[in-house]
């Protein structure tokens, strides 16, 4: 039995063996290397197998009920499927049941793990809710640095996911459609801090627990809602709720004929203007109507990009082209393709860069010819400039978007980010709350904040924060960011017992370099830097670079960053790997002991040229 009482065992699948009590996964005497959440996910399905595994089962079970998008499932499916070595299009191990789920092509086969007993199958995994008790960690750790959580502000709202109890079968999209629109009209409110959707409607509305919910969110009015569908109108009721007091404050019903009008949420947005006695919006985008037909398709894109289950890309973008072909003027719409147009190369590979690149720059240059204050359009243009290396045209829509969105929780980050680059790491950690303040259940912004303080010295607060990040992705692995903050502390040999627990080699292998050398075993130190030097791996070239600068060599990053820069070149398929490797390597600017040692501007000049370069080369391979 394991220590959750559950029992461990030794199985098959194929040509897999699977050894749950040291969760380790091997084919012949090779061991294959599965993080945390994939290992739990392979679990799941040989549980079930060989039925199939719905979406809601595979959130439930292996994210423990925490609400992700589809989006999450699909790409962890993706990562198990590369560590097995398995083939979507002829898959061997797992199957996509399509509009179904996920299934085991092989019925496992109990088998004797060495030195144990063969044991009987039997389910492995409990979920259960975390929510509370990361909010009141979080809360904890607010308090002790002196920035103490004050009362939710008076005018402080969420809006959550409306009830759909009463729609018709396929228009499930109202209850996240209207609400999200609403929010939308509501986020250029001043004097009205909102709750991001993204946390908002990871939480169910409850009116008996509306304290509770208002608590977990930060928040102090909540507006709920519900959708009764018939053939020819819909009814939407919603509701404003005071959850300091417990009572409700305003409700009211809306009937529209269908297909639902875009004033049903613009009427909700103003109602609630009207009640919590704000003013109208002076500035930001015109928020221009659509037309009913355009508006349905506008919703339920949107519905299905954020929803990310399989085949919803592919869904959302037929519904957004529905919407231009109706209303060539949505400029929302035209973003929305941009966004899926991005997805498809960098998420799902589907798209050569420079189609998606293409795409992304007729659709964004069209939806702010439209409305020039469209500031989720200006953020998007910024990110695509920085990825084709045009970083001062880039830097213009950052800040447009910024001016226009201030307080958006993206906006907010990249002032953090800002303010990181600057050296001013205290303006970061004030940017990165109020950024997770607007999105409370956020892991991301979660982790940000985190990594700011540990930037900022403040490495007590920092584990406090990764220890809340961990919560809200329990099956993660974080033995990494661990170890590094127990070498930060000098706690060597503690860093050396972490690094055991660590799936991917070159952080293993990273951190027993970093913990021997501080215990003064350099020879067994040369050993492990050797072992990384050999991996010859995006990950591991970002790690060395690593150990390098911390014992002692300014000029390690950059020789991490040419390394990268040529690894990619011979291999464009490992692209993505070797961004996110870049992104380590660029985040070392931060380090302590690398801090004055060089200009900012030499950072940012060579990530774009690498980044050109590889662009370039994969633009030239698409052609060819």
């Amino acid at each position: 039995m394991n220590s959750n009482g559950q029992e461990t065992r030794c199985f098959t699948v194929a040509d897999l063996v699977v050894d749950t009590a040291t969760q380790v996964v091997t084919r012949g005497d090779k061991q294959l290397e599965l993080p945390p959440l994939s290992f739990r996910l392979l679990m799941v399905l040989a549980d079930a197998a060989p039925a199939v595994v719905a979406h809601d089962q595979l959130v439930k079970q292996v994210w423990a009920g925490r609400v992700v998008s589809p989006e999450t499932v699909t790409q962890r499916v993706k990562l198990l499927r590369q560590a097995l070595g398995d083939d979507a299009q002829q898959p061997r191990y797992i199957g996509l049941v399509r509009g179904a789920g996920y299934r085991l092509m092989v019925e496992p086969q109990s088998a004797a793990a060495p030195g144990r007993p063969m044991i009987r199958r039997g389910p492995l995994f409990a979920a259960g809710g975390i929510i509370a008790a990361v909010l009141a960690v979080l809360f904890m750790t607010l308090a002790r640095d002196g920035s103490s959580p004050q009362p939710a502000a008076d005018h402080s709202l969420a809006v959550l996911a409306f009830d759909t109890a009463g729609v018709q079968a396929g228009s499930d999209w109202l209850g996240i459609g209207i609400p999200a629109e609403v929010a939308y009209h509501l986020s250029s409110q001043p004097g009205l801090r909102l709750i991001a959707t993204s946390s908002s409607f990871a939480v169910r509305s409850d009116l008996a627990d509306s304290r509770g919910v208002a608590a977990r969110l930060g928040t102090r009015y909540l507006l709920r809602g519900s959708v009764t569908e018939s053939d020819e109108s819909v009814r939407v009721s919603v509701f404003l709720d005071d959850a300091h007091s417990r009572r409700p404050v305003w409700s009211r019903v809306y009937d529209r004929s269908f297909p639902l009008a875009p004033q049903v949420a613009r009427s909700i947005a103003n109602d609630v203007r009207v009640t919590l006695e704000l003013g109208q919006p002076e500035s930001g985008s015109p928020r221009s109507e659509a037309g009913p037909e355009a508006y349905v398709h506008l919703l339920r894109g949107r519905f299905f990009y954020d929803r990310r289950a399989d085949g919803d890309i592919e869904l959302a973008e037929a519904e957004y082209r529905k919407a231009v072909a109706a209303d060539p003027q949505l400029a929302r719409a035209w973003v929305g393709l941009a966004a899926i147009a991005s997805v498809r190369f960098w998420q799902m590979g589907e798209l050569d860069l420079a189609t998606s690149h293409d795409v992304q720059y007729d659709a964004l240059t069209r939806a702010l010819s439209i409305d020039e204050n469209l500031a989720e359009a200006h953020f998007r243009f910024a990110r695509l400039l920085s990825e084709q290396g045009d970083t001062e045209v880039a830097e213009r829509h950052r800040d447009r978007a910024i001016a226009l969105a201030p307080d958006e929780p993206l906006m907010l980050i990249m002032q953090a980010n800002r303010r990181s680059r600057a050296g001013d790491f205290e303006g970061a950690v004030q940017f990165s709350r109020e950024a997770l303040a607007r999105d409370p259940l956020s892991r991301v912004f979660t982790s940000n904040l985190a990594f700011d303080l540990l930037f900022a010295g403040r490495t007590h607060e920092a584990a406090e924060l990764i220890a809340i990040t961990k919560s809200l992705s329990p099956f993660e692995n974080f033995a990494f960011s661990d170890a590094l903050i127990l070498i930060q502390r000098t706690q060597y040999a503690a860093a050396l017992i972490a690094s055991e627990s660590m799936v991917q080699r070159a952080d293993r292998e990273a951190i027993r370099a970093m913990a021997l050398s501080g215990l003064g075993r350099q020879e067994e130190a040369s050993r492990s830097i050797a072992a990384l030097e050999a991996l010859e791996a995006p990950l591991a070239i970002g790690r060395l670079a690593h150990v390098h600068a911390r014992a002692g060599d300014a000029e390690a990053p950059f020789e991490a960053l040419d390394a990268l820069q040529s690894l990619c070149l011979r291999n464009l398929d490992r692209l993505a790997d070797c961004r996110d490797a870049l992104e380590r390597v660029m985040a070392l600017r931060f380090a302590p002991y690398l801090r004055g040692k060089h200009a900012h501007e030499r950072w940012m000049r060579r990530q774009t040229e690498i980044r050109r370069s590889w662009l370039t080369a994969r633009a030239a391979s698409s052609e060819t």
